[in-house]
């Protein structure tokens, strides 16, 4: 069942009703996100619609964005009369426009380096969603169920250690694969056949460097920490009230809480079309990293010697050098980095649903929202299993519909900025 929604809009605390068609972006990968609204054009309306005035935008009960209005214009509608339509972003577009302050910020924890980037725009920094998460759906609406966050220690900022790679230790080439020095087996321990890597996805403490860091002239503020957020492979992202700025990863351990289903047979129940995207173009099957006589090697398919056998019919090999790595586990640990940003985009789904909302259950309905988990099935393809929401967008025109976009990912895909 596909229910009507209620856009409400407040602009600097008024609200402002009537609204004919909207698009509104929220996306985790991207550093902001956006809006762009119409209603019919009144002198008294754009008096109040003014640049620069705080907006804040729900569907139903549940606050999707906080932002500013950065464009307006007023011009013929379809239907004959004459429309206002507004534009901007949330409050992460005043990070990614703001000059940064030129500053030292070497041997700061994550959390206060972030405080010191975001100046006035956020009340605070916080390295756990869960409660923009709940913001995000709705107050009434059935939660799934998180298990646990990544953030280990908010105090420290210590991140719980995701695992990369297999790596094949009976593999005699696995012998060679960090170079010449010792067996790999005795380099990450243990003796297990089959074994993974574990470089940290973040550094639990301090911001490491071997001199002070200092903004450099014409930085924005986002871009500075979008600089030490992918060397320490955290995202980050507004609430929907505006008030804070989340940094850290993705929640994979969570329930669905969507379902979305795409049918064979055209006569049995379909809730969604489902589009499915695969791609090898940025991908190798063999990555190698070298760095002062050092090297390592990871592979698409570690029990090959090519890496080919999983998504590779022949060998695409790739050579690339990082001065920046100075030991033999940075090495190595730069190499599967390399391997695991290439395969954010290897695979996405894109799914399309009528309405903005999903009812699990007995509960009212549940809004679509970012860093959620849903299964998805789709049988022609063979699709069927748990995939992290990324991105939704949620749109209404007039020979359109209301409808939603998102896009997922499997699970424990490397996300970066």
């Amino acid at each position: 069942m596909i229910y009507s929604h209620d856009i409400r809009v407040f602009c600097e605390g008024a609200e402002i009703t009537g609204w004919k068609s909207y698009s509104i972006e929220t996306d985790v990968l991207t550093p902001s996100d956006g809006f762009s609204l119409s209603l019919q054009f009144t002198k008294e309306l754009w008096n109040k619609l003014k640049l620069d005035s705080e907006i804040s935008i729900f569907i139903d009960e549940t606050r999707i964005l906080n932002g500013f209005i950065g464009e307006r214009s007023k011009s013929p509608s379809r239907d004959g009369g004459t429309n206002i339509t507004i534009a901007g972003r949330d409050r992460v577009g005043r990070l990614v426009d703001e000059s940064a302050p030129l500053v030292s910020y070497g041997n700061l924890r994550i959390k206060s380096f972030v405080e010191s980037m975001a100046g006035e725009w956020f009340d605070s920094v916080v390295l756990q969603n869960t409660r923009n998460r709940s913001l995000f759906r709705s107050v009434k609406a059935r939660k799934a169920k998180t298990y646990r966050e990544p953030i280990q220690n908010v105090a420290t900022g210590k991140y719980r250690d995701r695992r990369g790679p297999l790596v094949n230790v009976s593999n005699p080439l696995a012998q060679v694969l960090v170079g010449n020095t010792k067996p790999l087996s005795a380099l990450i321990g243990g003796d297990l056949e089959v074994k993974r890597q574990q470089p940290p996805i973040v550094d639990a403490g301090f911001l490491k460097a071997t001199h002070a860091r200092r903004v450099r002239p014409g930085s924005s503020r986002w871009q500075v920490i979008e600089e030490v957020l992918r060397e320490a492979r955290l995202i980050a992202w507004a609430s929907a009230d505006g008030r804070t700025l989340f940094v850290g990863l993705p929640n994979f351990d969570q329930e669905d809480q969507y379902s979305f289903i795409e049918r064979e047979n055209p006569s049995q129940e379909t809730n969604a079309t489902i589009g499915i995207q695969e791609s090898i173009e940025e991908l190798y099957s063999v990555y190698t990293c070298t760095a002062r006589k050092r090297k390592a090697t990871v592979k698409d398919n570690s029990n090959t010697t090519d890496g080919t056998g999983l998504r590779f019919q022949r060998p695409k090999r790739l050579l690339f050098t990082d001065d920046n790595a100075k030991s033999q586990s940075q090495v190595l640990e730069r190499a599967e980095r390399e391997q695991l940003q290439r395969q954010v985009d290897a695979f996405q789904i894109t799914v399309n649903v009528a309405g903005h909302s999903q009812i699990l259950g007995n509960s009212p309905p549940t809004i679509y929202a970012v860093d959620t988990m849903a299964r998805v099935m789709d049988e022609s393809t063979g699709i069927d299993g748990s995939y992290y929401v990324t991105s939704v967008s949620f749109e209404r025109s007039r020979g359109g519909g209301t409808t939603s976009t998102l896009k997922l990912v499997p699970k424990g895909t490397l996300l970066q900025l």
